[in-house]
């Protein structure tokens, strides 16, 4: 296995994500697929997100911590709080349900 970072870094365009700000351009698409680009750095928003990991091995991030992920891991992120995935070799596939 691959080292991994102890932490990621803040996402640097944004810190938080609202579904109602038109800036968020997955505004209209309340699910998808992030795929391939990683790491997804910390990040939070105003909304509950269910995120299923589909392929890749790697880390989550939430908060001051870290654990491993495969396929099939599940998480779901409250609103405000900050996390955040780092995938080996920088592929991986992870679906996003996002739930206001």
């Amino acid at each position: 296995m691959l080292d991994y970072p102890e932490f990621l870094p803040k996402h640097v365009k944004t810190e938080s994500f609202n579904l109602n700000d038109s800036r968020f351009t997955l505004r209209e698409r309340l699910a998808y697929y992030h795929n391939d680009e990683f790491p997804l750095l910390m990040h939070k928003h105003d909304f509950y997100e269910l995120n299923i990991i589909v392929e890749g091995s790697g880390r989550y991030y939430i908060k001051d911590k870290n654990f491993p992920v495969t396929p099939g891991a599940v998480f779901v992120i409250p609103p405000k709080v900050s996390h955040g995935y780092w995938m080996e070799n920088d592929t991986g596939s992870i679906f996003h349900l996002l739930i206001e």
